[in-house]
């Protein structure tokens, strides 16, 4: 315990900088393939930043004393304090000039470097296991993903619990629940925040590693690609889900062995219809042996459920400061 305190103490001094970025601070902004976008330069300079770039190189870092974030010029990878983040639309330029997506400053980079506080505490958190009943999720010979994210859910509300925060689980058993059910239960239960926890898989084996999806901001393209959706207009909690997922992720991996597959963005319903900042974590592949080895694994998985709390323990920290 006396471990987490001084994390969180770090994490505090770390992240609160002089200078929040206000929710009216705006910049000036150029079309580019139907995004607005602005100046990476401007905005490096306003922000007390310096660009590393020579001009020939997709690569650039934008650094100050406190944060290091890379960009790849053509690309929705992002890195933030070492950390990959997915933006919503690529890194562009024009000559010498470098342009990020204006919605990527204000829904994507400042809420991770500058995190807004909020008024509600963080009282009841509903955890939502994947898939369920007629739904088996991926399969591989007997093992069905569905059974997974129950034991996961399980074991998660079990450390929530001990830390001190009420769960209500979506399911408790293999049954079906409607997605949209999912969502409706943590609305019912006027919930502070919301956790689905899923699996991945792929029929290219080598794929490995976790993800942590928040909602895809109005407008934008998911990470994984496709349109704009027209059903997702973006979520009252923006700024605090991707900042949730960030420090989801970063527990993760600091306390897991699993890859960085980065916080990415996705307009899944139960994360459109929640009213309350929520996330969806993929927390591994099924059809990797290695991470697999982890997901089956009490002992690992319980190592990931403490991961995931302490994550939420670090969003709690920042959110409520004084």
């Amino acid at each position: 315990m006396a471990k987490r305190i001084i994390f969180g103490l770090l994490l505090l001094s770390y992240s609160l900088v002089p200078g929040i970025a206000k929710a009216t601070e705006k910049f000036e902004t150029v079309a580019k393939g139907g995004e607005r976008y602005v100046s990476l330069q401007k905005w490096a300079a306003a922000k007390g930043f310096k660009i590393s770039w020579d001009g020939a190189s997709k690569d650039l870092q934008v650094t100050n004393t406190w944060a290091n974030l890379g960009f790849t010029v053509n690309s929705k990878k992002s890195s933030v304090n070492g950390m990959e983040v997915w933006l919503c639309a690529p890194v562009l330029t024009n000559g010498s000039t470098l342009y990020i997506g204006e919605k990527d400053i204000f829904k994507t980079i400042h809420p991770l470097l500058y995190p807004q506080k909020a008024s509600k505490k963080i009282r009841t958190i509903v955890v939502a296991a994947g898939h369920g009943g007629k739904d088996p999720g991926y399969q591989l010979d007997s093992r069905q993903e569905k059974t997974f994210t129950l034991t996961m859910a399980k074991v998660l509300k079990e450390t929530l619990e001990s830390a001190g925060f009420k769960v209500i689980m979506t399911r408790t058993s293999d049954v079906f629940v409607d997605i949209e059910e999912q969502a409706e239960i943590a609305n019912r239960a006027n919930a502070d925040l919301f956790i689905a926890v899923h699996y991945n898989a792929a029929t290219v084996l080598e794929a490995k590693g976790i993800e942590t999806y928040s909602l895809t901001p109005e407008g934008t393209t998911s990470t994984n690609g496709g349109s704009p959706m027209p059903k997702s207009p973006g979520h009252k909690n923006d700024s605090l889900n991707i900042l949730l997922a960030q420090r989801i992720q970063k527990s993760l991996l600091r306390d897991t062995e699993f890859a960085d597959r980065g916080i990415r963005r996705a307009g899944f319903m139960m994360l459109r219809n929640i009213k309350m900042p929520g996330v969806l974590i993929e927390g591994g592949f099924l059809s990797n042996p290695f991470d697999a080895q982890k997901i089956y694994h009490p002992v690992y998985r319980r190592k990931v459920a403490r991961a995931i709390t302490d994550g939420i323990l670090d969003y709690e920290r920042l959110i409520e400061r004084k």
